[in-house]
């Protein structure tokens, strides 16, 4: 008795303001008066070690839930609470000093705002494939299982959980529920879900548990739980194979009705597979491939790079593959498939993309793993949208890369006439421009030569122009000749030259 009461004089529960409290490792035992937990010691020295319940003193809980014993651990309003565990006897005697005695067992707990009810981990069927936080390949068949810190009570399974089909095969937006059964382990914890007949195909589904699912003994699910996953793929029906996102609560990111910025979906007709499969995709396969060696990809960007001028640098790369139900990757397409990325529809570009890179010259290109190197896919289709779509044969490697731009087709020159002392002079819409300003030819390839010739057919002034260099397809003249001398009143020609294209034009100037 004597040694039990030191056991139980404890002082380990503190409460500072705006701090959490601390628990006393079992080593470290108590001194100081018991104060109103006396009445708690003789009630437990009274009961069975086979009770469990609680008690509560002042502002502090304490609750009892033994190890291997039956039994409830309610929990009453309190400031802070303490969740204990004493476990069964264990060999070995008491020993201690004139102020702590320690006694063999263990202690296991924690301070909180109750006892913590949450999910320790979930599966969904027996292989287990991820793609950025989600399941992906799982079978149509597949049950769900879902361990927890504690038993569930079975009644409130109705209202606290649901399974939510967030996209279909098409990779249209929805929000229907789906209908499962549920089984549940109280041994383990573990809750099973599985289809009422079966999941539906390359379908995104979500696992939706929240606050409303009670734990046995009453205690809610610390926060909404979100279990995403996406089934096989049914190679006999059209398919639309999206990469999907989480937001920050774990649940599948919402793009709403239209792809997102930065979205690559792939459209595979029916009988395009083999087999039902699951498709993978890395957005960095660089530094998480998936089957390519990625020193081709590097060998390849830089042969890129020095063939196009700097202006031939892969902007995204994904790698993609199929494999089936035993992981074994799919051969070539029987049907071509589709890919489509979304571009950033207000600037036109992606986020981070080099300014040197313009969006008429994006085009989808994949790797040729014999020789290390880039090639171009025939017909790359932009689109309305910002989308830019290509047909391919085969799963691979793919980037969307630019190049320089050596259209003179939309090439022009402003103000015209140029007039810098007129009445309407000015560098505004409809304004004849300023000595400061001159002339501006717009919409340049990314590499040309511009030349501006007499009326006579004298060269007066040979500008260059590269995009690496200044303004991306501006440049800027003076109006005036080879010599630096101000070019007098009159109409002149002029003629933009890229390397594959050219186009002529005419200005005036009036001083």
């Amino acid at each position: 008795m004597k040694n039990l009461k030191r056991l139980f004089r404890n002082k380990g529960v503190s409460k500072v303001p705006g701090s959490k409290p601390k628990v006393l490792p079992l080593s470290q035992r108590w001194t100081g008066d018991l104060g109103p937990w006396t009445v708690f010691v003789v009630c437990f020295l009274i009961r069975s070690l086979a009770w469990a319940g609680y008690a509560k003193g002042g502002i502090y809980e304490m609750t009892k839930d033994l190890t291997n014993t039956p039994g409830s651990s309610l929990m009453a309003q309190g400031i802070y609470s303490l969740a204990i565990s004493v476990g069964e006897v264990t060999a070995g005697g008491a020993t201690g000093d004139f102020n702590r005695t320690v006694f063999p067992g263990y202690f296991g707990g924690g301070f909180g705002s109750g006892l913590t009810f949450k999910i320790l981990r979930s599966t969904i069927g027996t292989k287990l494939l991820l793609q950025d936080g989600f399941q992906v390949g799982v079978p149509l068949d597949a049950s769900a299982q879902i361990d927890f810190s504690d038993s569930l009570q079975p009644s409130s399974m109705a209202s606290g959980l649901a399974v939510v089909i967030t996209a279909n095969h098409l990779g249209q937006r929805r929000d229907d529920t789906a209908k499962f059964q549920t089984s549940l382990d109280t041994v383990n914890k573990r809750l099973t879900i599985t289809p009422d007949v079966q999941w539906d195909a390359n379908t995104l589904y979500d696992i939706v548990m929240t606050p409303q699912l009670l734990s046995v003994d009453g205690f809610s699910l610390e926060r909404i739980a979100h279990v995403p996953f996406v089934t096989v793929l049914d190679p006999h029906q059209d398919n639309v194979v999206l990469h999907p996102s989480l937001d920050d609560r774990g649940a599948p990111a919402d793009s709403g009705a239209e792809p997102t910025a930065g979205s690559l979906n792939i459209h595979v007709p029916p009988e395009s597979l083999a087999a039902f499969s699951a498709v993978l995709f890395t957005k960095d396969p660089v530094h998480t491939p998936l089957r390519v060696n990625p020193q081709i990809i590097l060998d390849a960007n830089e042969k890129a790079r020095l063939s196009g001028s700097g202006y031939q640098i892969p902007l995204i790369i994904h790698e993609i593959n199929a494999y089936d139900a035993n992981g074994v990757a799919l051969g070539p397409l029987a049907k071509s498939a589709d890919l489509t990325f979304t571009l950033d529809r207000t600037s036109g570009l992606l986020a981070g993309a080099s300014s040197l890179v313009r969006t008429n010259t994006l085009s989808w290109w994949v790797l040729d793993e014999t020789h290390h190197l880039w090639a171009k896919m025939p017909a790359s289709q932009h689109s309305a949208k910002g989308q830019i779509t290509a047909s391919a044969s085969r799963f691979a490697v793919f980037a969307l890369m630019g190049q320089a731009s050596n259209s003179t087709i939309d090439s022009f020159v402003f103000p015209v006439p140029w007039r810098p002392h007129g009445p309407n002079a000015g560098t505004g819409p409809g304004q004849s421009g300023t000595v400061g300003d001159g002339l501006t030819f717009n919409n340049l390839p990314s590499e040309c030569s511009i030349k501006i010739y007499a009326i006579g057919g004298e060269l007066v002034r040979e500008l260059r122009h590269s995009d690496t260099s200044g303004s991306i397809a501006q440049e800027k003249w003076d109006a005036t000749t080879r010599g630096g001398a101000p070019v007098a009143s009159g109409v002149y020609l002029w003629r933009v030259e890229s390397p594959t294209d050219s186009k002529n034009g005419k200005l005036m100037i009036i001083r």
